[in-house]
């Protein structure tokens, strides 16, 4: 997903210069190295350069130790907004606790126009008021949210029972990543495609070998 994106705005006329704030892991991805080759990447900000704790003794205690790397990610994100100056801020994702505090920050701070996209943040705030008052609040003058599905749109349109600055833009789709030609051949016995953070594991500990020995015991006439 984000480096869908990155290279929409790589090839928008109207963006002359980037600079790209991701994690450490990433940005060490080779996906992501070909795309920062390009000139319009001007400076690459790698954040978390730290050593994961692996063995996180208790949910709690995971629990603070990602609330202290968003917080530090998000003073780290300030830092360099100070810096650069830039004229149009994308963020890919945020929380509805942490996160929209900094973001009312950001709007405040900074005259540029802000742009973030909303992944499942309407669908787990619904039922709380506040959470849904506070991002009315965000999705206006200066700040947009962005929808990834017309379903998505729409609820949030009734949620909020106000105008707010909300758009459309539809999620990338099979047919903009494989070509038809491939995708129809007959040759093709089993066609899978693995995205997100889920992809890292596909390779690993032989899990395709055991997806695709389930997918043969299944019946021939089952979808």
């Amino acid at each position: 997903f984000n480096r869908t994106l990155l290279e929409a705005l790589i090839q928008s006329d109207v963006v002359n210069s980037i600079d790209l704030m991701l994690s450490r892991s990433q940005t060490e991805e080779q996906s992501i190295k070909k795309l920062i080759e390009n000139k319009k990447i001007q400076k690459v900000f790698a954040l978390n350069n730290f050593q994961e704790n692996k063995r996180i003794n208790s949910w709690k205690s995971s629990r603070v130790q990602l609330t202290t790397r968003l917080i530090n990610s998000y003073f780290s994100l300030i830092k360099q907004f100070w810096i650069s100056k830039p004229k149009a801020i994308f963020l890919l994702s945020s929380d509805n606790t942490v996160s929209i505090v900094f973001l009312f920050i950001l709007k405040y701070l900074f005259r540029a126009k802000i742009f973030i996209f909303l992944h499942n943040n309407i669908e787990n705030c619904k039922n709380s008021k506040r959470k849904l008052a506070m991002w009315r609040r965000l999705l206006s003058r200066n700040f947009t949210g962005i929808l990834l599905s017309r379903f998505a749109l729409t609820k949030s349109r009734e949620l909020f029972q106000k105008e707010v600055n909300l758009v459309f833009l539809p999620h990338p789709i099979y047919d903009n990543i494989v070509d038809s030609k491939i995708k129809n051949s007959v040759k093709m016995k089993y066609d899978f495609l693995v995205l997100g953070r889920h992809s890292n594991f596909y390779s690993k500990n032989n899990f395709e070998d055991y997806l695709i020995d389930a997918v043969d015991k299944f019946d021939a006439d089952r979808n």
